[in-house]
């Protein structure tokens, strides 16, 4: 599916790599850029679940999508990216529980429990799911046909 290679890895990823490459030439860092970076990564996140499981409430498909693309280490957190970074960072501005940090740290969970990762890991994390998921939709004919639904409801919607 060409149009979802544009508008996932054309559009959405490399217009981030754009941002967070602006920052990091002029700030050489990301600190004070974690909630604008970590919401736009949590959008891709949620974005692509719904070309992939649209049937399921919203924490249903990013569990299940983190589950079959993502890297096995985030599976075991694979519900606190919704509960915890993507609620809390959309709608709270405010993570309980969870860290982002402002570079390539990798995945560890804390003896608390609370999972903690750099925000270019876990960039690079989701580009290789979002590339995953265009693999499997080459390869799939019924995941294929279930992500152009998708889009052509939202096509529809646009239209309306």
């Amino acid at each position: 599916m060409d149009v979802l290679q544009r508008l996932f890895v054309d559009g959405m990823l490399t217009e981030l790599e754009n941002v967070c490459g602006d920052v990091l030439s002029v700030n050489q860092s990301l600190q004070g850029r974690g909630h604008v970076i970590g919401i736009t990564l949590m959008v891709i996140l949620d974005s692509v679940s719904c070309f992939a499981y649209p049937d399921l409430k919203q924490h249903q498909r990013i569990r299940k999508y983190v589950e079959s693309y993502m890297p096995s280490e985030y599976h075991p957190i694979a519900t606190d990216l919704n509960s915890w970074y993507r609620n809390g960072l959309v709608h709270e501005w405010f993570m309980r529980k969870v860290a982002l940090l402002p570079g390539d740290e990798p995945l560890t969970i804390e003896d608390s429990g609370s999972p903690v990762v750099g925000l270019l890991t876990l960039k690079t994390a989701i580009r290789a799911s979002v590339e995953d998921f265009l693999h499997a939709l080459r390869n799939d004919a019924d995941k294929r046909r279930i992500a152009a639904i998708r889009y052509r409801t939202l096509q529809e919607d646009v239209r309306a």
